[in-house]
């Protein structure tokens, strides 16, 4: 699925992006801003930062989330 249509943004090659952020606490693409950076390219119509900048959002809570012990 895309995530951004004009630039070709797949939701894969996004999350695969932003893995850090979760993984680590590390968030090398804090931004929409710097997520379109981080590939190479701008927004055009606009219509898909709003999920972007929701998704970023999620992958940051992941890491501040407490881990249950097993």
């Amino acid at each position: 699925m895309y995530l951004c249509n004009c630039n070709g943004l797949s939701e894969r090659s996004v999350q695969d992006a932003l893995k850090p952020c979760a993984e680590t606490g590390a968030c090398p693409l804090p931004s929409v801003a710097a997520l379109f950076d981080g590939f190479g390219c701008r927004p055009r119509c606009g219509k898909c930062v709003g999920e972007l900048r929701q998704l970023i959002e999620r992958m940051q809570l992941a890491t501040r989330m407490p881990v249950a012990a097993e």
